[in-house]
């Protein structure tokens, strides 16, 4: 505890904290150091703490190298013109062949007949109360 690489005390005190982080000097690789604390204040002194070891890594870890943006260029898509539908002829519809009037007129007349021959034999069947 004779070579201190930190001396926290008088003008360089920490003040009231719990933890410390250090940034200059640097630590040399692969070296086990030691510490200890002891408060002090302007009534009192503590005992010193218990001390406490750690060893440092053997050699300082390879930088990451940096990240590489690389923009790829955009997209050629090629829209082409699909060929035009072939024409659908659609053939003419068949004409149905026309009903002969006369058909038609002797249709009607047999159904008159008929239904005048229902009516006279309702008539003609009916029971007097």
């Amino acid at each position: 505890m004779a070579n201190l690489i930190i001396d926290a005390t008088g003008a360089n005190a920490l003040g009231n904290q719990t933890s410390y982080h250090l940034t200059s000097p640097a630590l040399a690789n692969n070296t086990t150091y030691y510490w200890r604390v002891k408060a002090i204040s302007a009534t009192t002194n503590t005992d010193w703490s218990n001390i406490i070891a750690f060893t440092t890594l053997a050699a300082a870890a390879a930088p990451t190298p940096p990240v590489e943006v690389v923009t790829t260029p955009a997209p050629v898509i090629e829209v082409t013109t699909p060929a035009p539908p072939p024409d659908f002829v659609l053939p003419q519809a068949a004409v149905p062949d026309e009903i002969a009037p006369g058909y038609i007129w002797a249709i009607i007349v047999i159904g008159a007949i008929l239904v005048i021959a229902v009516i006279v034999l309702i008539v003609r069947t009916r029971r007097s109360v």
